[in-house]
């Protein structure tokens, strides 16, 4: 990722209602979901090092795993922030792969 914006770079601001869209089976939801949050992950990957091929590659895992409807099922305000359901799948996707990438 090369010299993006700061906002790009941020955490949004959580659209639950677009979350619950997903959940339900919107999959124009869903694209607007997984479009949102893709430079936030790949630029916090990044910022621990993460080499550019590498953060996009596992971005993409993770957006994986958000794209599956058992992922979306346990979403819940209640419980937290989204990006912290998010960051937790890019620490079971990095584990899984055994190594944090070569920085």
């Amino acid at each position: 990722m090369s010299g993006g914006s700061s906002a790009a770079q941020e955490f949004p601001t959580t659209f639950w209602g677009r979350i619950q869209s997903a959940r339900g089976g919107d999959d124009r939801a869903l694209d607007q979901v997984l479009g949102r949050y893709r430079g936030p992950i790949v630029a916090f990957l990044r910022r621990r090092g993460v080499r550019e091929d590498a953060a996009e590659d596992l971005c993409q895992e993770v957006l994986l795993r958000v794209s599956r409807a058992a992922f979306l099922e346990k979403v819940n305000p209640a419980r937290g922030r989204f990006r912290s359901l998010l960051l937790d799948g890019e620490y079971r996707c990095n584990k899984k792969r055994g190594a944090r990438f070569a920085r």
